[in-house]
């Protein structure tokens, strides 16, 4: 239970923080009014990235595909090499991704 925040006002376990702050600005005062007004920054900063390693991740690939030599690759075609790619990284090794009759006739 470590993992997850509890919503000390309603004693609601949300395992999601934009679901935490989103209940959290629905928390009302004695009149009425929102307890924190002003929760929409957190809501803004929850949404500004941290980092920028997937971006520096896809320009080693594609410098790592552009060689010398394929440097006139069209869109289309990077973007298919970067698919199969990520498709072979996601299942670990090329054997294991599974080949349809649709992947084969598209071709």
């Amino acid at each position: 239970m470590a993992s997850k925040d509890v919503d000390v006002f309603s004693s609601v376990i949300i395992a999601d923080i934009c679901s935490y702050w989103n209940s959290m600005s629905k928390v009302m005062d004695v009149t009425g009014g929102a307890t924190f007004p002003n929760i929409s920054l957190a809501n803004a900063c929850l949404t500004i990235s941290y980092g920028n390693a997937v971006a520096e991740r896809g320009f080693s690939v594609n410098t790592a595909l552009l060689t010398k030599d394929r440097l006139s690759l069209e869109e289309t075609t990077i973007w298919a090499v970067r698919v199969v790619k990520e498709a072979i990284r996601l299942y670990s090794t090329h054997t294991a991704v599974p080949v349809t009759y649709s992947m084969i006739n598209a071709v």
